[in-house]
């Protein structure tokens, strides 16, 4: 999913668009500049009367907006493999309209993940119909915008969900798929790359070909490396 925020430190893939620094929405007839930081009392005000969905970590809400295309369609092509997998279990599959809520840090956080899969029955928070509260798995796409806060505040955020046993982060520039899963014990990390591969969720008992995660995705070229013999240019210093 593709944020207003840009992240430091996370590479600019060539096939989507550039994300501005802020953006202003109007809500409720006034402006907001986001992201923004805001008590949980406003995150849910704003939350409720916004057009666009705003996801609340770490006390900051960020607008999310719409991704590239190659975004949309992994999200699509794992969230329908998946269903199809799963059609004859007691597990859903939704996509990024699905907000997750978790109050397990002292108050209300909410998230929308491009796949959620919630199995046994929604549990929701008493004061939101909207949310659930108990996913299973987590599938967000990469994108520059969201990158690191996926790989940081969001993993330490849901992790404390009970319910979850599996965290994944999908590439959209390249065939890799990375995962997070819980052994009862701890979370133990691995990755799948390439489109001849195929990678095994191991919280639903399913494994997908990467090449239909992949499907009908263009990967942009790889930008060529510049020969340094080992070693790198030295700045000139600030005057």
């Amino acid at each position: 999913m593709t944020s207003t925020a840009t992240s430091a430190g996370v590479r600019k893939r060539p096939h989507e668009e550039a994300s501005r620094a802020d953006d202003v929405l109007i809500i409720a007839g006034k402006p907001y500049r986001f992201p923004r930081r805001a008590t949980a009392e406003e995150a849910r005000r704003l939350g409720d009367a916004s057009d666009v969905k705003l996801e609340y970590v770490g006390g900051t809400l960020y607008a999310m907006v719409g991704g590239s295309p190659a975004l949309a369609r992994i999200g699509a092509n794992i969230s329908g493999e998946l269903r199809d997998a799963l059609k004859e279990t007691d597990c859903t599959v939704s996509n990024s309209d699905l907000k997750v809520a978790s109050d397990a840090r002292g108050h209300r956080e909410v998230i929308y993940p491009d796949c959620v899969v919630v199995c046994g029955g929604d549990l929701l928070p008493a004061d939101d119909w909207q949310a659930v509260t108990n996913p299973a798995l987590i599938v967000e796409v990469l994108s520059p915008s969201t990158e690191l806060r996926d790989r940081t505040e969001k993993f330490e955020l849901v992790r404390n969900l009970a319910s979850l046993r599996e965290y994944v982060l999908v590439s959209q520039d390249r065939a890799c798929v990375e995962r997070f899963y819980h052994n009862g014990r701890e979370w133990v990390f691995s990755a799948t790359i390439g489109l001849d591969a195929a990678v095994t969720f191991e919280s639903l008992a399913v494994t997908l070909p990467m090449s239909e995660i992949y499907l009908k995705i263009e990967f942009p070229p790889e930008e060529p490396v510049e020969e340094t013999n080992g070693e790198q240019e030295t700045p000139p210093p600030t005057p």
